[in-house]
């Protein structure tokens, strides 16, 4: 008897495993045994149903995780739709900043350009002077006198103002008093 009680037992652990593993791949989701199972009374009345409730079929079940997840959906959509109408907003704004930007950009490029244009001119200017200073310093008093004498004031103050102070001050007693008087005048302000 007891050679024939260990193939019944090991019979019956197998069996449970087999219904166990089942049962526990159903849940898992990996295979659907609720068609075969609910063919066996037993099986079905102590398993598959929820006591006081109505059976829920799959696809009912089915169905509301069906509406959930589109519920879910069509927030996200409309999240979505709102972070778009910003990021459009926003696109607009940086659009209006870029025009801005360009054309400062090319204002600050227009001021350059007029900048550097008096800057050469001056700079043109300091070497012209530089050059006629030079020149009126090699000349003799009189005859730089006789020659500055008819120009601008303000130009022989520039001039004055790069030569040597012992030749400015000998060319000045050759000019005219009034006009060496005026030159004085406006080169010491």
């Amino acid at each position: 008897m007891k050679g024939c009680l260990v193939p019944v037992i090991l019979l019956i652990v197998l069996l449970g495993l087999i219904v166990g593993g089942g049962i526990y791949l159903d849940k898992l989701g990996v295979i659907n045994l609720k068609p075969v199972l609910s063919k066996i009374p037993v099986v079905k009345n102590k398993y598959l149903s929820v006591k006081g409730s109505p059976e829920v079929s799959f696809e009912l079940l089915k169905g509301e995780e069906l509406r959930k997840f589109q519920e879910s959906i069509e927030m996200k959509m409309e999240e979505l739709e709102k972070k778009e109408e910003g990021l459009v907003g926003k696109e607009k704004e940086l659009s209006n900043l870029e025009k801005e930007l360009k054309g400062k950009d090319e204002e600050l490029r227009q001021k350059d350009i007029a900048l550097q244009e008096r800057i050469d001119a001056f700079n043109d200017q300091e070497a012209n002077l530089g050059k006629m200073a030079t020149l009126y310093q090699s000349m003799s008093p009189a005859k730089s006198a006789a020659i500055l004498q008819n120009l601008d004031d303000q130009i022989v103050i520039d001039i004055f103002r790069r030569m040597e102070e012992g030749i400015v001050s000998a060319v000045l007693m050759q000019m005219d008093p009034q006009k060496a008087a005026a030159v004085s005048r406006k080169m010491s302000r």
